[in-house]
């Protein structure tokens, strides 16, 4: 196996490679990243590749930007030739797709393209009439075992017009799929997601696959007006590859890119985003941008396919060489940025944007000299960026004092006491009739630590809703200030935000003294 990676520039672009020796071997495939995306060139370099590789199979798409080894360029043609000793390939196109038939393609497609040796399928979908969601979900239904990769088609950002490409065919509502099959073929897949993610949560209360109308009860586009702005809407789809939306899904946390307003008043985003789903803002860190040392142990790849989402190319201006070599020093690296990613996690296949997928393909098994694998730089972004986080940091934590001091105002009058703390036993809300149950000083300005409370077994209820995750209730005599002694009961409520502990409630209840 052996790919060759080359920059088209007319037919004398070929005579650089060893022809006779790519044409003698068992299987071809050529893979087309193009930046250019006009439909008369491209014909002209598909009836060339046809002309000079007669057996191959050629598939690709346009994109938002091309990878060659260390490189990453913009508007140019790549073409990447992968020959193969012992794997057979095999590919389908359908057309004619449409965002109401985009599940059914999916599933036809799996139906006629994947058989029981498949190892790994290559999918290319149109970016801007295909539902790429619901095509990948359709091919899920059929082959839910089979890995997935590959990416949308785009146009550099201007969302005018894309194509996918199979053999002599330019499909501009269409999808390709390219099955690799084979005992002898070794197949890793990995992926890099680096989101931050900020803000209040935001719960789909109306959407549409891919449309969303409501978010909290509230209009789509005024609530992302609020939180971000309105040059953020207006500034679409710039601003949209720059701050997205991420909800979980089976585990997994799933990322989508806003691009537009439609005429019926929705946002529309990349994929599909449930009703229900609890999001959050979420925008590229480059600090969580860590390598997976797992990736390849096993067996040395001798190819490495890279689709990451667009946005990335806007602020991964250039690759780290260091981290690059990774990669580019053991195996040929090709790959593209576009409108979405199909991405592999643990099992199943997803549709992920702002995201980057890798692929590792080999005939080969031998111990694979890759320790670590971290493919690109994160360079700052530009202003707008920046202006939306700084507005939605502001929006946001001005909500959270109103909502503070909604919350004290309201404890005030409540007939028991109420305490909130963290993890580690430090208050984080209360009122003041809670600490004169417990015996503590109102005026002891300070008093934040449980673990310092001289009550034992109230530290330990507290502790043990924590530990166990489950509501607690106690219940014990103390001395109040006169003298006297008063019964006590407490009862405690863990609290959870997406699953995670984040502390617990007690309501603290006297039955008068004695």
């Amino acid at each position: 196996m052996r790919t060759y990676n080359i920059y088209y520039e007319s037919a004398l672009t070929f005579h650089t490679l060893p022809m006779e020796e790519i044409n003698d071997s068992k299987s071809i495939l050529i893979q087309i990243f193009s930046g250019a995306t006009s439909r008369t060139k491209l014909e002209k370099l598909i009836r060339e590749i046809r002309v000079f590789f007669p057996d191959a199979v050629i598939a690709g798409t346009t994109t938002g930007g091309e990878i060659s080894e260390k490189k990453l360029t913009s508007n140019k043609t790549l073409i990447c030739i992968t020959t193969f000793k012992k794997t057979k390939i095999t590919s389908l196109s359908i057309d004619a797709i449409t965002q109401q038939n985009s599940f059914e393609a999916g599933e036809l497609l799996a139906e006629k393209l994947v058989k029981k040796d498949t190892r790994l399928l290559i999918l290319y979908t149109e970016g801007l009439y295909v539902n790429s969601d619901d095509f990948l979900s359709g091919v899920n239904k059929i082959a839910p075992k089979v890995p997935v990769c590959g990416g949308v088609a785009a146009d550099n950002g201007k969302f005018f017009e894309t194509f996918v490409f199979h053999n002599d065919k330019i499909l501009s509502k269409g999808a390709v799929g390219i099955a690799l099959a084979g005992k002898h073929l070794n197949i890793r897949t990995g992926f890099m997601g680096a989101w931050e993610r900020v803000g209040p949560d935001l719960e789909i209360t109306k959407s549409i696959k891919n449309r969303v109308y409501e978010i909290n009860g509230q209009n789509a586009i005024e609530l992302y007006k609020h939180y971000l702005g309105d040059h953020f809407i207006k500034h679409l789809p710039e601003t949209g590859f720059e701050i997205s939306l991420t909800y979980k899904s089976d585990g997994s946390l799933i990322n989508r890119n806003v691009v537009s307003v439609s005429d019926d008043g929705a946002l529309i985003f990349t994929g599909n985003i449930p009703e229900k789903s609890i999001c959050k803002f979420s925008y590229i860190d480059k600090n969580r941008m860590k390598p997976d040392p797992k990736l390849f142990e096993e067996t040395q790849m001798e190819s490495f396919f890279i689709f990451s989402g667009y946005s990335r190319r806007r602020y991964l201006k250039e690759i780290s060489a260091k981290q690059v070599d990774l990669f580019a020093n053991v195996a040929s690296v090709s790959g593209f940025f576009g409108y979405g990613e199909f991405v592999h996690i643990d099992g199943k296949n997803y549709l992920q944007n702002q995201s980057c997928s890798v692929v590792g393909v080999s005939e080969e098994s031998r111990p694979s000299n890759i320790e670590s694998v971290c493919m690109v730089h994160h360079e700052d972004g530009g202003c707008e960026v920046q202006r939306s986080l700084a507005h939605l940091v502001t929006v946001t934590n001005r909500e959270l004092e109103e909502k503070e001091k909604q919350l004290e105002t309201l404890l005030s009058y409540l007939p028991a006491g109420v305490i909130y703390f963290d993890n580690n036993l430090q208050i984080t809300l209360y009122n003041d009739l809670a600490l004169t149950h417990l015996g503590i000083d109102n005026k002891k300005n300070g008093f934040k630590d449980l673990n310092t409370l001289d009550k034992s077994w109230v530290t330990n209820l507290f502790k043990e809703t924590l530990v166990h995750r489950e509501s607690v209730s106690g219940g014990s005599l103390i001395e109040s200030g006169d003298g006297k002694q008063k019964y006590i009961r407490i009862k405690t409520v863990p609290l959870e935000r997406e699953g995670d502990l984040v502390g617990a409630m007690a309501i603290i209840q006297t039955e008068g003294k004695i």
